[in-house]
């Protein structure tokens, strides 16, 4: 769980900081999974969940069912010249186009000092992932593709009120 860069009513930026995180249990299965989603996206109002579907199928379904409502879709381009068509499907499918600009997205977010992690287990995961892009043997990188994707879709655009930058010139 990401929370987005705001401008409190001091003018004190508040960056991109990590808040939370689900931790599932293999026999619980995907139904409690998504249950537990729905949970978090209703505890958070209404917050973006942005689900990986690359190894995921049905998830989506299985997410609405659930009362998850607030789901990313990405943008699909036609795929003939007959077809000239954009279409929405929901979800974030890393690819070989894909991976590299959401983990660009998130070397931005850690280069900018933009991020704060305080969860142990991430933290660990981005010290492995960090020497070759990919997790270390014996480890994974399940965690930091996550915080990758939540970092590019998360978006910078920090709120407040134009007058406060006025201000602060």
């Amino acid at each position: 769980v990401l929370q987005a860069p705001f401008m409190d009513e001091n003018r004190v930026v508040h960056p991109i900081r990590c808040i939370g995180a689900i931790t599932v249990n293999c026999r619980d299965g995907l139904k409690v999974f998504c249950q537990h989603i729905a949970a978090i996206q209703t505890y958070y109002a209404g917050a973006l969940v942005v689900p990986e579907i690359n190894n995921m199928h049905g998830i989506i379904e299985l997410m609405k069912a659930e009362g998850v409502v607030n789901i990313y879709e990405r943008t699909l381009h036609p795929d003939s010249k007959a077809d000239k068509r954009q279409r929405k499907e929901p979800g974030w499918e890393t690819t070989s186009s894909t991976k590299p600009v959401m983990l660009a997205s998130l070397e931005a977010v850690i280069d900018a000092e933009g991020l704060i992690v305080d969860c142990p287990r991430m933290l660990s995961e981005l010290r492995m992932f960090q020497i070759t892009n990919q997790a270390a043997g014996g480890h994974h990188d399940d965690w930091v593709m996550a915080l990758g994707i939540g970092g590019h879709k998360i978006g910078f655009d920090i709120k407040y009120d134009p007058r406060f930058l006025a201000v602060r010139r």
